[in-house]
């Protein structure tokens, strides 16, 4: 029946008249007396404002009756509240937005300390005032320069047409520095190519002696086959090829300023180098020894070797033999 009552009340609100149904008490509902004040009297239709909220007087002599509590219902009726409702539940995340532009770089930042200074470095060998080195392939090799009969170094370096440096350059004569740093006891007609001899004797005699005894070695006496014959030595006689007790490994291992392609000469070649060995002498220590192996085979037992002290090239000896010298050379 209330809510009828309030009913008609608002429409004759909105119209502006006075509505009074039967049962009900007339009331002027357009009289708005601003902000609820409890020591006010308030008549029926008045209209206040408390705590954001609108309420209508439905009864005359309405004192002291506080809008809103429970017990006020008699007294007032809601018509508009501001008081904000209960929160909503959070509603779903929204897509990720675009990637924003790539901020500004940031400023340099200030040079970090000064590091440590390491320990010094060790030098390696041919870095001495003087000395002198080339680039082999694999590392730097220092020239060592070759001693004459006075045992003075031979100060005739330079850089060669082939790019390696050398003491003499081709064309080469005999008795000039190889450049290995031996020295030349044989050269071609315009002095291009050659061979050169170690500038020494290997100074330890192999104690097998020049080995496979008993096989036979297909080796050469001629110039120019010193080294394959080297190498045939070492694959005919497998039991010896870890062995450096034959001569033929014996040369095979010299090495002298990073050149490493030395061998055993041939019968030929060592018989030349004796013709020439008064050069050679004179240029570097002379020879130690009397007798030199040569590379060539005389048969499965025996080999050709040189005699410089009598200068008998047709000489052979047992390969089992352990007393005679090794005198490397090579070719270029």
């Amino acid at each position: 029946m209330k809510n009828i009552i309030y009913s008609l009340l608002m429409v004759g609100f909105l119209l502006g008249v006075q509505i009074a149904p039967a049962g009900a008490v007339t009331v002027a509902i357009n009289n708005y007396q601003g902000a609820w004040v409890g020591t006010t009297t308030y008549d029926a239709g008045n209209i206040v404002t408390y705590n954001n909220q609108t309420f209508l007087s439905l009864l005359a002599s309405n004192l002291n009756k506080t809008p809103g509590a429970s017990a006020s219902a008699t007294y007032w009726q809601l018509l508009g509240s501001n008081v904000a409702g209960p929160t909503g539940a959070t509603g779903p995340v929204g897509p990720t937005g675009p990637q924003g532009l790539a901020g500004p770089i940031g400023a340099t930042g200030a040079v970090g300390a000064k590091g440590a200074t390491g320990a010094t470095g060790t030098f390696q060998s041919g870095t001495a005032i003087g000395s002198i080195l080339y680039w082999n392939g694999t590392a730097w090799v220092e020239v060592i320069p070759p001693l004459n009969a006075q045992g003075q170094p031979i100060p005739r370096f330079q850089m060669c047409a082939n790019g390696k440096p050398g003491w003499v350059c081709a064309p080469y004569k005999v008795g000039d520095i190889g450049p290995a740093g031996g020295v030349v006891f044989y050269v071609t007609k315009d002095g291009m190519h050659g061979l050169e001899s170690a500038p020494q004797d290997i100074s330890i005699s192999p104690s097998q002696g020049w080995g496979c005894k008993g096989t036979s070695v297909n080796t050469s006496m001629d110039v120019g086959r010193g080294a394959s014959n080297t190498k045939q030595i070492i694959t005919s006689c497998p039991s010896l090829i870890s062995s450096a007790g034959i001569a033929a490994r014996y040369a095979m291992a010299y090495s002298l300023n990073g050149y490493n392609d030395w061998y055993l000469p041939s019968i030929n070649e060592l018989t030349i180098l004796y013709n020439n060995s008064n050069i050679v002498g004179g240029v570097v220590p002379g020879f130690i020894g009397t007798q030199y192996w040569s590379s060539s085979q005389y048969d499965s037992k025996m080999v050709w070797y040189f005699a410089f002290g009598t200068g008998n090239s047709y000489a052979t000896a047992d390969k089992s033999d352990a007393g005679l010298w090794i005198r490397p050379i090579r070719s270029f």
